[in-house]
């Protein structure tokens, strides 16, 4: 799986569909509901729960998902229905391009800088949204391809298609793991608000503010601008200074300083300079994940070529070898 590599800040917890309340579900931070048929009404108030009190559920919807059933069971927790398959078969020659449709939302910039040209989604489920409900990705017929829907303290989100290669080849692109892994850092329950930041930081707003209305924002200095904030979040803080943000009333002051680490000669132990090196979604505290439902065996099979292909080579040195040395005199 994308979230079980060597030094991974997630713990996986992975079970069966049916057995997820016997898990203690309101432990976790995420559910995955990976390809999942459906589940018992008591996992789905639990999961509920879990979402209202700060937690995320993940939707990825493929070949086992029953449309009558994810619109009766999940369609209020999900914050969209299923209107059937873009293409009647996953052996679509063209296929469809993965766009950005929120370049502000953290997953997006976290994970797709430009225009996917060479991502092809060749089988899809057609997400009818509801009202409240934010399209972060898209394909370019128009159609959502990722959505988030906030309840509560927590989100939903909801891909439209498997992450495996049966309907796509983005398992295969360089954006693939990125994508997995802002996915799932953006819906891991934040801190509590703090008011000091450095340049480079994001700003996480108070959960006061309303994030589909416009919010007004003072930059340091007399710079103003009035917009929105995809997922609440704020990352334009290269200026050192005030930052205000305002809303109908409601207000908050995050105080940005130089970030004088760099700086710093004390000496530290190779662990610690390491751990600087790793992205913002390999966060050192461990985030609890259970997944319901089986990712693809691409890994493994990614894993089988190198090793093929190594060996290709090896047999090709031994015959290469071979051939010197019946051609140079004794």
């Amino acid at each position: 799986s994308a979230l079980n590599l060597r030094n991974s800040p997630f713990e996986i917890v992975t079970t069966n569909p049916m057995q997820l309340a016997s898990k203690g579900i309101l432990g976790f931070d995420i559910v995955l509901l990976a390809n999942v048929r459906g589940i018992d009404q008591q996992s789905i108030t639990q999961i509920n729960e879990l979402v209202e009190q700060g937690g995320s559920v993940v939707f990825l919807l493929g070949d086992k998902i029953d449309q009558s059933l994810f619109n009766k069971f999940f369609k209020n927790l999900a914050g969209c229905r299923v209107d059937g398959k873009i293409f009647n078969s996953p052996e679509s020659e063209s296929g469809l391009l993965l766009l950005a449709n929120d370049r502000e939302h953290f997953i997006v910039q976290k994970s797709i800088e430009s225009d996917n040209v060479s991502t092809r989604i060749f089988q899809s489920w057609q997400l009818k949204p509801e009202q409240d409900t934010n399209t972060i990705l898209s394909f370019d017929d128009g159609s959502p391809a990722l959505l988030e829907k906030r309840m509560g303290k927590g989100r939903s989100l909801v891909l439209s298609f498997p992450l495996d290669a049966e309907w796509s080849n983005f398992p295969v692109q360089p954006t693939f793991l990125p994508l997995a892994h802002s996915i799932m850092h953006y819906c891991t329950p934040k801190e509590a608000a703090k008011s000091y930041y450095l340049t480079g930081d994001v700003i996480s707003l108070d959960k006061e503010f309303n994030l589909n209305e416009k919010i007004s924002i003072n930059y340091p200095g007399e710079r103003s601008e009035t917009t929105q904030l995809s997922g609440g979040q704020f990352n334009k803080t290269e200026k050192p200074g005030i930052y205000q943000f305002n809303q109908n009333g409601k207000k908050m002051i995050a105080a940005v300083n130089v970030d004088r680490r760099e700086s710093d000669d004390i000496f530290e132990p190779v662990e610690k300079f390491q751990s600087r090196l790793t992205t913002e979604g390999e966060i050192a505290s461990s985030k609890r994940i259970i997944r319901a439902g089986n990712f693809s065996q691409i890994e493994i099979e990614q894993k089988q070529k190198f090793w093929r292909v190594i060996l290709v080579i090896l047999i090709l040195l031994v015959l290469s070898e071979t051939l010197l040395a019946n051609r140079i005199p004794r």
